[in-house]
């Protein structure tokens, strides 16, 4: 990921059984590792990789409002729940990957309520999240797939 333009298409390899990447997010997924990569970004896109995923990079990502899917590689321990209310303005996400976010607890979980069309996402290794605020989000979001 290191030094591609930010309109280079990634090939990704599926992660064994996680399942995470579908052929389809593979053929448009578009590699990001800093903040001008973000806002280089076209307005359209709909399929991300974030390197280290952040509060900034949470907020500049607010932007794109065709965002469908969200993938972050590295630790993202600078994403808190400030991140996760820009994360929660994204309505058109569907799969949003925050594995190993430690930095967001319950009450960043409640910002993703909104995100009518979110049909999978991933919490593993957070433990600032409460199985409760999981439950919760379960309730309001049923259709969601949710990995802990």
């Amino acid at each position: 990921m290191k030094g591609a333009p930010s309109n280079t298409r990634l090939k990704l390899a599926a992660p064994g059984s996680q399942g995470k990447f579908s052929k389809e997010d593979q053929d448009s997924v578009l590699p990001v590792d800093s903040v001008d990569d973000i806002r280089a970004l076209p307005r359209e896109a709909d399929t991300v990789l974030v390197n280290r995923l952040d509060d900034a990079k949470a907020q500049a990502l607010s932007r794109l409002r065709q965002l469908r899917v969200l993938y972050q590689d590295g630790s993202p321990f600078g994403l808190t729940d400030v991140g996760m209310e820009a994360l929660g303005g994204l309505a058109t996400l569907e799969k949003l990957d925050l594995e190993w976010a430690q930095g967001i607890t319950d009450r960043g979980l409640v910002a993703l309520r909104q995100l009518r069309r979110l049909r999978w996402l991933d919490l593993g290794f957070c433990p600032g999240i409460s199985d409760a605020a999981v439950l919760e989000l379960r309730r309001a979001l049923p259709d969601v797939e949710i990995e802990r």
